[in-house]
């Protein structure tokens, strides 16, 4: 996951809890078509096992906090969004 800061992208954690077995095969088949062989945000770089995509798709979230590196803690998907990437903003 990511969202806007000023205007760099900048990686905000992960969460695939909230989804079906079934919505995640279909996400996983979306985003493999729109891959990117670099990093999408400011502050985080490619790990093993790890394939970036552009952001396009954007995600309605519930979490408990923020960590003190600006991670969510305990994410839940509660849906998708019309909402253009731009517009998840941290500020």
């Amino acid at each position: 996951m990511g969202a806007y800061q000023g205007s760099d992208f900048i990686y905000i954690g992960k969460v695939s809890s909230g989804l079906t077995q079934k919505e995640l095969r279909t996400l996983d088949t979306i985003l493999k078509r729109q891959t990117t062989p670099e990093s999408p945000f400011r502050n985080l770089r490619k790990t093993p096992n790890t394939y970036w995509v552009k952001p396009t798709l954007t995600l309605l979230v519930e979490f408990l906090e923020w960590t003190p590196n600006l991670k969510m803690r305990a994410p839940v998907v509660k849906g998708f969004t019309n909402k253009k990437p731009e517009e998840c903003r941290l500020d």
